[in-house]
């Protein structure tokens, strides 16, 4: 395909200003996705794929130029080269190594994984982009694979609203900022060995889990908000006397798509945060967290309420005070608001990127898909999802030794009667 995107540079959307400013080796703003084939990855037609695909992503196909007022992304010509898979993914990315790009390409036997820098995109946005590869490199390999809003065609051109920054345009000028939360409880362990991520996947018939969530007539969403809260007031319960009365929140990202018409491929996403306060180390019992959190999501999800979180943040970015302080001004603020509130509220995050469908020729190549996030070291594990061809597939990432959550979370699923078939990286 003719390189005929002229060169051009994109302002970073609304949502990923704080990712260059906060990243780290403990916390490295990057997610994984991941197919897996029926048949072994060929590097070749892999790497022309990815040649290809890169140019109906213009704003995936960018680098990270720091200016006097404003970080940018400006068009990156240099090539995306694949390279082997790895034991430890979601590591930081260097620069260097990846000649700027925000994204590697990453390949094992019949997986093919692409880590995304969030600056980029949201769970939603690097979802296209792997398929799309998936498609191309499967056409490469001589299959017919039929294109559509999420399977794109490489030889289209990109609309504008493919690029554009959602929260600007839905946004409500005027809107009041909520009320600051206190800090929550966290379990984070011993850190583990520098470099060193540990992964845990759970495979789960999705009919087993709904017949689960269904037995406490609720969905599984709430279901298992409820199971990750329980294992945090467990924890908690045993834990130090100082920590007892802290609340136990979730982080919980909202794809803002569902909420207001949009085709962007860059980041268009907000939070819920479900929590629960324990006055005087008072429990809560399975089905009071299954009510509590029930009300708190249908309350929460909600276009007005949504618009009213992430409305003031685009009005700070548009200010014009604001707009005209040096970077490494605007850095200072970014990062002292990260650490005095922004991960100090949560406990844990929960991230569900839904059921996947593919079109039929796409799904009879596709064995599974896998959704992981990279290690946050102050809220310790986080946990993402999807479900695919029947089942859900559950990873949990920490940077720390102890496996205490994803145990006792899964442990907390089999005595729900739910299956749970459980890999990982290391042990």
């Amino acid at each position: 395909m003719a390189d005929h995107i002229q060169k051009r540079w994109f302002p970073l959307d609304n949502a990923a200003h704080l990712f260059p400013t906060i990243e780290s080796d403990n916390r490295t703003a990057v997610f994984r996705l991941a197919v897996t084939l029926k048949e072994e990855i060929r590097k070749e037609p892999l790497q022309k794929a990815v040649n290809r695909v890169l140019t109906r992503f213009p704003t995936f196909r960018v680098r990270l130029v720091r200016g006097m007022f404003w970080n940018v992304l400006d068009e990156n010509r240099n090539p995306l080269l694949v390279e082997k898979d790895v034991r430890n993914p979601c590591m930081r990315l260097d620069y260097r190594r990846s000649k700027g790009h925000l994204l590697r390409v990453r390949y094992f036997k019949n997986r093919i994984a692409v880590e995304f820098f969030h600056s980029l995109t949201d769970g939603t946005g690097g979802m296209s982009f792997l398929l799309t590869l998936a498609a191309e490199y499967l056409s490469e390999r001589g299959y017919s694979i039929p294109r559509d809003e999420t399977v794109l065609d490489v030889t289209e051109t990109p609309s504008s609203e493919e690029i554009e920054d959602a929260f600007v345009r839905y946004h409500k000028p005027g809107m009041p900022r909520s009320g600051g939360d206190p800090p929550a409880f966290q379990y984070r362990g011993d850190a583990a060995e520098s470099g060193t991520i540990h992964h845990i996947h759970g495979v789960i018939p999705y009919t087993r889990l709904k017949e689960a969530a269904s037995r406490h007539q609720t969905s599984i969403t709430v279901f298992l908000t409820a199971v990750y809260l329980k294992v945090l007031q467990d924890i908690q319960e045993k834990g130090p006397v100082s920590k007892r009365k802290a609340p136990i929140r979730l982080c919980i990202p909202v794809n803002l798509r569902n909420h207001f018409p949009s085709k962007t491929r860059r980041n268009f996403s907000h939070f819920l945060t479900p929590s629960i306060y324990r006055w005087k180390e008072e429990r809560y019992q399975f089905s009071e967290l299954l009510h509590s959190i029930h009300h708190q999501l249908t309350l929460n999800n909600r276009p007005r309420i949504l618009q009213r979180e992430f409305s003031p943040n685009v009005a700070a970015m548009t200010n014009p005070v604001i707009r005209g302080m040096p970077l490494f001004i605007k850095n200072l603020v970014i990062r002292l608001v990260s650490h005095s509130v922004g991960e100090r509220l949560f406990s844990g995050m929960l991230s569900n990127l839904g059921n996947v469908t593919l079109p039929p020729e796409l799904q009879e190549h596709v064995e599974r898909l896998d959704f992981q996030l990279g290690p946050n070291r102050k809220i310790g594990s986080s946990l993402s999802m999807l479900g695919y061809n029947g089942n859900i597939y559950i990873n949990f990432v920490r940077s720390t030794e102890d496996p205490k959550i994803e145990r006792r979370f899964f442990r907390e699923l089999i005595q729900q009667s739910v299956p749970v078939k459980i890999q990982s990286n290391w042990r």
